[in-house]
């Protein structure tokens, strides 16, 4: 074979495998920055198919010239994998960083997009056999730069169901319950 041809089906190989992992971690995001961001608080319960529940809520902060906020789990023995989306006012803040937390150790596999406009998508899931190292904790902390310090952040976790996913290790639905 031809180094030349050789190194176009290396490109090939390496772009369809790329291509491949954004899928899967778009679809444990939600869909990336595509689809509804409908954001809301108050209380959401997943279509529940299991006895387990997760309560998910955010913890927000003024540090300096940022917005840090938190989300964190509790009841969450059962946790194995999750997805939910951070709303916030596009107009007030702008997002910098994000961290894994506590939660979610370095086995798992971790997802969070900072460029999608109102809100922000973060993900993570477990391998078979692996599972969070606590009951409770905190799952990402994200860092906002205020753009408007006048405007509202809107800091809230959507509540869609499509967007708030919690399972077990065997795939099933946890029951998930999503506070502001």
């Amino acid at each position: 074979m031809h180094i030349g041809s050789s190194r176009r089906v290396c490109r090939a190989a390496c772009r369809g495998l790329a291509v491949i992992a954004a899928a899967v971690l778009s679809v444990l995001a939600g869909g990336g920055c595509g689809g509804s961001s409908g954001s809301g608080g108050g209380a959401h319960s997943s279509t529940a198919d299991h006895p387990g529940s997760v309560a998910l809520f955010l913890d927000s902060r003024l540090v300096g010239d940022q917005w840090e906020v938190a989300v964190r789990a509790a009841d969450a023995t059962e946790l194995y994998q999750a997805a939910c989306r951070v709303a916030y006012n596009p107009a007030a803040l702008q997002p910098v960083a994000a961290r894994r937390g506590s939660l979610v150790d370095g086995r798992a596999a971790f997802f969070v997009k900072l460029d999608c406009a109102g809100y922000v998508p973060c993900a993570f899931t477990y391998h078979l056999g692996e599972g969070t190292p606590a009951g409770e904790g905190e799952i990402v902390r994200l860092a906002f730069r205020i753009v408007d310090p006048r405007g509202d952040p809107g800091l809230a976790l959507v509540s869609d169901p499509l967007f708030l996913i919690a399972r077990d290790a065997s795939g099933v639905n946890l029951s998930l319950e999503a506070a502001r």
